[in-house]
């Protein structure tokens, strides 16, 4: 009978290492993924450093050049301003030449206006005292073909109406003046003294009272047309005739009662008995005004 082999026992060492075998392999696998896991991690941050290396870089470059023109744009602003300056400091030296010069201009401006002023009250005073021996006839009609002789001989008749002796020598000059109205310029006479003028006014005041108010006019004359008062006075100068006319009108609406002119001054008068005020000028006249 055959000897029957029992089977040959599997030692303990080798069940166990093969048993084991396995799990060093999974070991193995694990330990080579996380291997290569950490080396994918190391290059991504290393990607990643980098980039951002990269980027700073070109966000670091884009300053830089922004600063420069920055700078740029600075030093040109002071360069600016400082020509600025100067020119501001250049200006006001010229303002204040200019300025000096102005103040002496103004000052010279009003010693020249002084002087005129001075002048022209002493061309008007020449003026007023030439006219002293003149009397304004107007209100005479003339004719195109009128003579001086004509002249004389209604002067002549004015004298015999106002019972006033002219003499023919006392005339020294007689001629038309001037007036927009062509057909009735004034005739201004010039005596030789201021006698005969005075006797002539003062007689057309006194004709007016023998004549019941009636004033002298045409028909006094005998001269053709219709009748017309002829007014008689002093031979003003144009300042004068001015001033007359504004103190008149300053009368009528403060209630003076008389304004008339003499050679030198217009006068006004509030009532009868009053003191006349004299107006030598429009100040005068200004200074009654406020008053």
């Amino acid at each position: 009978m055959p000897i029957e082999h029992s089977p040959p026992k599997t030692p303990t060492t080798m069940l166990q290492h093969s048993q084991s075998s396995p799990d060093i392999t999974v070991d193995q696998n694990v330990t080579t993924r996380s291997q290569r896991l950490k080396r994918k991690q190391g290059d991504d941050l290393e990607y990643f450093i980098k980039k951002f290396e990269n980027m700073f870089s070109t966000w670091t470059a884009t300053q830089d050049a922004k600063y420069e023109s920055l700078l740029s744009t600075i030093n040109m602003i002071k360069d600016q301003n400082s020509q600025i300056s100067t020119s501001i400091e250049f200006m006001s030296q010229k303002y204040d030449e200019l300025k000096i010069k102005y103040d002496s201009l103004l000052q010279e401006k009003l010693e020249v206006k002084a002087q005129i002023r001075n002048l022209e009250g002493k061309v008007e005073l020449l003026e007023r005292r030439s006219r002293a021996t003149c009397v304004e006839i107007r209100n005479i009609p003339n004719s195109k073909t009128e003579q001086a002789q004509e002249l004389h001989d209604i002067v002549k008749s004015l004298g015999n109406v106002l019972k006033v002796d002219i003499d023919p020598q006392e005339i020294r000059n007689i001629h038309r003046g001037y007036s927009k109205n062509e057909t009735s310029k004034p005739v201004i006479v010039e005596f030789s003294t201021v006698s005969t003028k005075d006797k002539i006014l003062r007689s057309i005041k006194q004709l007016t009272k023998d004549n019941n108010g009636v004033r002298l006019n045409t028909m006094h004359l005998g001269l053709d047309g219709p009748q017309t008062t002829i007014y008689i006075s002093d031979f003003l100068t144009p300042s004068m005739k001015r001033l007359h006319f504004m103190a008149r009108d300053f009368a009528a609406k403060n209630n003076y009662k008389f304004c008339w002119a003499t050679p030198g001054s217009i006068c006004l008068r509030k009532k009868e008995n009053e003191p006349s005020i004299p107006l030598k000028n429009e100040l005068d006249l200004k200074r009654l005004q406020t008053t």
